[in-house]
């Protein structure tokens, strides 16, 4: 049947239902669904539609340098306007300094004008020089935050009493932080139900960081550096998992795992 359709010529690709087809595009890279437009006249500028996009740059797989992806994705967002976004996602990857990139702030800004609702940035491989988050996150519609290697201490998030306030997306219930640096006094959210902050990610070893998210039903704060973090009231908590290493700011170095206490009254730690 199939040797029957390729000799006979038909499209049943084309022929898909058009929500199919854009689920189709979705599970691609952004560069690869633009690409879909030399398929068809049915598939030309069928991408604008799509409510997923990832901006994947994963070192010189498809762009020759990281100036030719910038010039791509500020194209493609001016060419597809302000459709909704359901999901959009960040990836770059094998690049040397955040210098490469000095648009994320606005594709993120981007995101949240077309009232995205799940936000990844991913920047793996500038861990030494992360991305800073300079552009406020307010919105109505944002739900959930993945952050992996981004700077939070300079961000539009922080105000003078260093804050790290979500206030300004009352519906965020997920929020994930990995290898970021959050050297603030306070991380805010009233909507916020699930937390996780891991895999190296850094508070400020002189302070304490307070969180305050009393919708909380589920924590993870495991594998990070300096002071281990106070939570404040947390009355709909279903699960938490706490893991604090011997080498953490915030971990008594005379602990006595037997009864994880080192006996001194007045250390603080314990």
């Amino acid at each position: 049947m199939a040797d029957r359709a390729v000799a006979s010529g038909d499209d049943r690709i084309s022929a898909l239902p058009l929500d199919l087809r854009l689920r189709l595009l979705s599970l691609l890279p952004a560069d690869e669904a633009v690409r879909s437009s030399e398929l068809s006249r049915e598939w030309r500028g069928l991408w604008k539609e799509m409510r997923r996009l990832c901006l994947r740059f994963v070192g010189l797989e498809r762009f020759e340098t990281a100036e030719g992806f910038n010039k791509f994705v500020n194209h493609l967002i001016v060419l597809r306007g302000h459709l909704p976004l359901d999901k959009f996602k960040i990836d770059v990857r094998e690049s040397e300094t955040a210098e490469q990139y000095p648009y994320v702030n606005l594709w993120i800004q981007y995101a949240l004008i077309c009232k995205v609702r799940v936000l990844d940035v991913f920047c793996e491989a500038l861990a030494e020089d992360p991305i800073q988050l300079t552009v406020p996150l307010v919105s109505e519609r944002l739900t959930t935050l993945n952050f992996t290697d981004v700077d939070f201490d300079c961000s539009a998030l922080v105000d003078s009493k260093l804050s790290l306030d979500f206030s300004g997306c009352p519906l965020l219930k997920s929020l994930s932080m990995q290898r970021c640096s959050i050297w603030v006094h306070k991380i805010s959210s009233k909507s916020l139900e699930r937390l996780r902050i891991a895999s190296s990610s850094s508070f400020n070893p002189l302070s304490r960081t307070w969180i305050s998210a009393p919708s909380l039903i589920s924590v993870e704060l495991s594998n990070f550096f300096g002071e281990a973090p106070v939570l404040e009231s947390m009355p709909f908590l279903q699960e938490a998992f706490i893991r604090l290493d011997m080498y953490d700011e915030g971990c008594c170095v005379g602990i006595n795992p037997g009864v994880q206490k080192c006996g001194d009254q007045s250390c603080e730690r314990c």
